[in-house]
């Protein structure tokens, strides 16, 4: 039997469900940022110059002359805070 956390993380055969989910929410909270009017600017999925390297955030938005970074993360329950945790890191 496989655990929740396998299953939801890295398991081969569920990973294409979990792309799905991932980019539903994406798509859904992107179409409330602009109904909202929530930002001035939103580009999905860029490809954003980091170092000698490129990173690709999940949302990057303009508001209040601001660039802000939104990277969903779908993770088990007890994932949540190191998720988020390892958001931070990356994009600072």
């Amino acid at each position: 039997m496989e655990t929740l956390a396998h299953i939801l993380g890295g398991c081969a055969v569920t990973h294409q469900a979990r792309i799905a989910r991932h980019d539903s929410v994406l798509r859904h909270l992107a179409k409330r940022l602009v109904e909202r009017r929530a930002c001035t600017n939103i580009q999905l999925e860029p490809s954003v110059a980091a170092g000698a390297s490129f990173c690709k955030p999940d949302i990057l938005l303009e508001r209040d002359g601001r660039l802000q970074v939104v990277d969903v993360a779908v993770a088990a329950e007890q994932y949540e805070r190191t998720a988020g945790e390892t958001k931070r890191e990356k994009y600072g």
